[in-house]
């Protein structure tokens, strides 16, 4: 039994790792940052490039000493950020609760911890649940 508890909570680790390397990548291009430039005074080129890769098992403080050149509080961002915020946000509002959807939504926009790309779909989802189809098909356009 142990054996099989620590085999879940290594995959539990690396899929964590995982995401924060695929969450790194996108911030550094968000913040249209090169490798060369975020990787100074932490670690070389390739060597980031197979962080963000998911190549290497990267330690937390390389990914301190990363998220830190963009702005970003590691160690909040290990308890803020919650990878399931749009099923959140669904259930909610499939439950009939707007108000918590809502608040999930505001409270998921009022941090840095997410990517574009997740804050579109947030606010198209905030859009859909309050029936502003109009402002849902333009944020899908532009």
């Amino acid at each position: 039994m142990n054996n099989l508890s620590s085999k879940e909570e290594l995959k539990k680790e690396i899929e964590r790792k995982r995401k924060l390397a695929v969450f790194l990548k996108r911030k550094r291009l968000e913040n249209h940052l090169t490798l060369e430039e975020l990787c100074k005074g932490v670690c070389t080129v390739s060597y980031l490039s197979r962080i963000e890769n998911n190549v290497v098992d990267v330690g937390d403080e390389y990914f301190t000493l990363l998220f830190k050149k963009l702005d970003i509080d590691y160690n909040m961002l290990k308890e803020t950020k919650n990878d399931l915020v749009l099923d959140d946000i669904l259930k909610a509002y499939l439950k009939n609760d707007l108000s918590l959807s809502v608040n999930i939504t505001n409270e998921a926009l009022n941090t840095e911890y997410y990517v574009d790309l997740e804050y579109e779909l947030m606010v198209l989802y905030n859009n859909i649940m309050y029936e502003r189809f109009q402002e849902a098909k333009e944020s899908i356009i532009n």
